[in-house]
This record gives C-alpha cells, sequence and structure tokens, in this order.
C-alpha cells in the first residue's frame, strides 16, 4: 500500500470522527464512529505489514526528512 492510501485512510478516519462530533442523532453518531474505527483498522493493519524497514522509512518521510541513507 502507497504512502498516500495510508495518508487516505487516516484522513478518512478523521473525518469521520469529526463528522460523529458534529451529529445530533445517537445512531448517526454511531455510525460514523463505526466507520472510523473500520478506517483505523485498516490503517493499523496495512502499517504493520509494511515491516520495519518500511516503517522507518514511513516516519522518515512523515517528518520531511526523506529516506535514510545507508552507507
Amino acid at each position: 500500500m502507497s504512502q498516500d492510501d495510508l495518508e487516505y485512510l487516516e484522513r478518512r478516519a478523521e473525518q469521520e470522527i469529526g463528522l460523529a462530533q458534529q451529529a445530533r442523532r445517537p445512531e448517526v453518531v454511531a455510525v460514523h464512529y463505526a466507520l472510523s474505527e473500520l478506517y483505523l483498522e485498516r490503517l493499523t493493519q496495512k502499517r504493520s505489514e509494511a515491516g520495519p524497514a518500511d516503517a522507518i522509512e514511513q516516519v522518515s518521510d512523515e517528518r520531511g526528512a526523506g529516506p535514510i541513507a545507508h552507507e
């Protein structure tokens, strides 16, 4: 899964949480929170599948440092 895909899942989870906080009806709140949990579960799953080397590079990219150079 690409970095863009991971960012999409994270963004969607955040959006669903925001929608849940704005909703007035309890059943709508519950649906938005359930959707956010599904996005977060998928995100966690994909990040754990990436492996240690990919995780290090991902953290580096998130900080704007680019990939870590190996000498």
